[in-house]
């Protein structure tokens, strides 16, 4: 070919190429080992300003991979930035997220996990759970309840000298009051509820004691209490290690053994959701709970693998179901009639999850002993 048309086609060439656009994003395109057989997974970095995120295409990233700047070395006090022991989970009305860490304390995040601001208790050691309610965060050691009005920024003491709290949940209640002229009116009042194996602990906002249950009032002698819900009925529901019991009024409870023996009958936890219906986990798998009926119907369980235990149950506004075990994270869509399973595989801290919650945007939240996982809804 004659050297002068070479030359030529070189020529054209490049300037075609000067004329591609640029690109929008950076991306890189990056590998990392998969399960225990090797199984190569592909991972995306999208660069945006000067911090690269990673995504897991499967769902799952963890936090450690959100802190910005990624690519900058991570400093010797890296880990004490972000929660590790995670006891507590809490996603307010506006997206922002709470995460209790049973060593560090309090983490508030209000970029889906991309930073954390660290709010520090004095003189609490270990922290068991939190609960926002009207814009109040309320969180528990042990013994003690406190309560931020300012945004964590500053706690003060509610109640102490309890044992062994391990949740904290609030509800609001009706609640009958004599008027001044005599009559009795309704009122809607919200109550703090504190659980622990062997009791639950019912205060008032402003810190005064309106109950204390023993769990021998709830589910006989020899019992351990594991979860709590009350439902906009109004019925309380508490799983404990023989069962379900309920109560209309707070008072009088009545026990629901379920069909199956001893492990089926350890309940893990217990969950009025939106739709009116009652869930459970228990060891052997996860049902719907309706008290006029003679035995539950499970929506999931393995009896073929008898290492997997259910732990946790969430339902979110969608209608969409998240179930914890001892070997991952089950995610039903609202519309679909199957579960798909995740592990640490598909980006997971830790194969025994056991919180989970949801913000409004649909990006999910999960934490465990190992650290904070997150699926950022694109």
């Amino acid at each position: 070919m004659d050297s002068k048309l070479i030359v030529f086609l070189l020529s054209f060439l490049l300037s075609c190429n000067q004329l591609l656009p640029p690109p929008k994003i950076e991306e890189e395109k990056i590998s990392t080992s998969g399960s225990s057989s090797d199984q190569i997974s592909t991972t995306d970095k999208f660069k945006v300003g000067d911090c690269s995120y990673p995504r897991d295409k499967k769902f799952f990233v963890s936090v450690r991979d959100l802190q910005c700047p990624e690519t900058e070395e991570k400093d010797p006090l890296f880990e004490s930035t972000i929660p590790t022991d995670i006891l507590g989970l809490e996603v307010d009305e506006l997206d922002k997220l709470y995460v209790v860490d049973e060593n560090k304390g309090i983490f508030i995040s209000s970029d889906g996990g991309k930073s954390f601001d660290n709010p520090t208790i004095d003189g609490v050691s270990k922290y068991r759970g939190l609960k926002v309610y009207k814009g109040v965060i309320y969180t528990i050691s042990e013994t003690t309840l406190y309560r931020s009005t300012n945004g964590g920024k500053n706690f003060e003491l509610v109640v102490g000298n309890l044992s062994g709290l391990k949740k904290i949940e609030i509800f609001s209640q009706k609640q009958t009051i004599s008027s001044i002229d005599g009559k009795r009116s309704i009122v809607i009042e919200d109550f703090i509820y504190l659980l622990s194996d062997s009791k639950i602990y019912v205060y008032k906002k402003d810190g005064s004691k309106y109950q204390e249950i023993l769990s021998s009032l709830i589910c006989s002698n020899l019992c351990s209490l594991q979860d709590l819900s009350i439902g906009s009925n109004g019925l309380w529901y508490i799983a404990t290690t023989k069962g379900i019991s309920f109560s209309i009024n707070g008072k009088d409870f009545i026990l629901k053994s379920l069909p199956g023996g001893t492990i089926e009958n350890i309940i893990k936890s217990v969950f009025y959701a939106p739709d009116g219906k009652v869930y459970f986990t228990s060891l052997v798998g996860v049902g719907e709970f309706i008290s006029s009926e003679k035995s539950p119907t499970y929506i999931l369980d393995d009896d073929q693998d008898s290492d997997l235990h259910f732990l946790k149950f969430f339902k979110d506004n969608s209608k969409n179901i998240y179930v914890s075990s001892t070997k991952g994270l089950y995610i039903k869509n609202f519309s679909s009639n199957d579960f798909d399973f995740y592990d640490h595989n598909h980006g997971l801290a830790d194969n025994n999850p056991f919180l989970i919650k949801v913000d409004s945007k649909g990006n999910v939240f999960v934490g465990s002993v190992s650290g904070l996982s997150v699926s950022i809804k694109e």
